[in-house]
């Protein structure tokens, strides 16, 4: 009996482990966006890197998106 709730334990545990996991690589995690509308000039562009910069050395992100939109009239 003691062996059967030890190991009803383990595969509890093991089953909230591997939730764990699937969740943490199905969910897309977006957390940084930029809008910006307007003229880029070199005070929007560094102030833009100077923000990406700072994001990037303080997370553990290995990835950056970057996509930038042009609408001209």
């Amino acid at each position: 009996m003691q062996k059967d709730v030890a190991k009803e334990k383990e595969s509890e545990l093991l089953l909230q482990r591997s939730l764990m996991e699937i969740e943490a690589i199905s969910t897309p995690i977006v957390p940084i966006r930029v809008t910006m509308i307007g003229n880029m000039n070199k005070v929007r562009v560094r102030s833009l890197m100077t923000t990406i910069s700072d994001y990037i050395e303080n997370s553990n992100e290995h990835i950056l998106l970057l996509i930038y939109l042009a609408y001209t009239r």
